[in-house]
Formats: structure tokens, sequence, C-alpha cells
């Protein structure tokens, strides 16, 4: 797993400043989703993969400018998975509960 991040890595690093850079970083999301699948944690892959979908989703639909704000919605609908994700481990309190 760690070499197919090297070479995403690498394939970025070499599209940084081409148009390309907006596809390898839709790779790089499908990357994030791999790593989740393999983790072998069925419970903790189905609660955070909403949130990696909506980001890669996200970043293929912003690789077209007329599909800008598709995109943006697609983001805003990952970082709501994610708080609802971290929410299923550690609730929310008004009160900090230091020891």
């Amino acid at each position: 797993m760690i070499v197919l991040f090297i070479l995403l890595f690498l394939i970025m690093a070499c599209t940084w400043r081409t148009r390309y850079h907006i596809y390898t970083k839709g790779l790089c999301s499908l990357g994030f989703i791999l790593t989740a699948y393999f983790s072998h944690q069925t419970k903790l892959f189905l609660l955070i993969l909403p949130a990696l979908l909506g980001y890669m989703i996200g970043d293929i639909l912003l690789c077209k400018k007329e599909l800008f704000r598709y995109g943006l919605n697609a983001f805003l609908i990952g970082d709501i998975a994610f708080i609802f994700f971290y929410y299923h481990f550690e609730p929310f309190t008004y009160i900090d509960n230091m020891k």
C-alpha cells in the first residue's frame, strides 16, 4: 500500500503545474478509499466511506469549470459525513471533562 502512495505522490509531483494535476488528485482520493478498505475494519470502513466518496466525487467534478459548484457541494457532503463519523466515536459535549 505504501508503494501505491509513493507512486501516486510521484505522479502528482510530476503533474503539479499541468492540467493533469486534478486527475491525479482524484486518484489519490481513490487511494484513500482503498487504504480504508484494506484496513480490514469493516465497521470503520462503512462509516468513513461516504465521506471519502464525497471527497473523491468532489475531486472528479472539479475537473470541469462548469461543474465547480457541484464539486464544492460534494466536498460539503464529505465534510458533513466526517462530522457524523467523528460523532460516532466521541459524541460532542459542551463541557470538557478533563481530569
